[in-house]
């Protein structure tokens, strides 16, 4: 009887393509595209193609500009700002 056919064989088999699924989490295809890859082939030629992708840079988050309400930039000693005709006051 075939090793991979046994309880073992199938417990070992599994936890492979979980470890290349989780080394392959920041790239394109993700964890679960490389976990069914590895399982529909094997973990092993999955794991070197895991080593050969490059990993997806993190995507740049965008400053956010902190608003200050009326009451601290008059506490400062500064001139309540009027609303702009352009846009209605909220």
């Amino acid at each position: 009887m075939s090793l991979l056919f046994t309880p073992v064989g199938l417990s070992l088999y599994l936890l492979l393509a979980l470890l290349v699924a989780q080394a392959a989490r920041h790239t394109r295809m993700g964890f679960w595209g490389f976990f069914w890859a590895s399982i529909i082939l094997t973990p092993l030629v999955t794991g070197f193609f895991v080593l050969m992708t490059q990993s997806v840079p993190a995507k740049p988050t965008r400053p956010t500009m902190k608003r200050e309400s009326s009451s601290s930039s008059a506490a400062r000693g500064a001139a309540p700002s009027t609303p702009s005709r352009s846009r209605p006051p909220r």
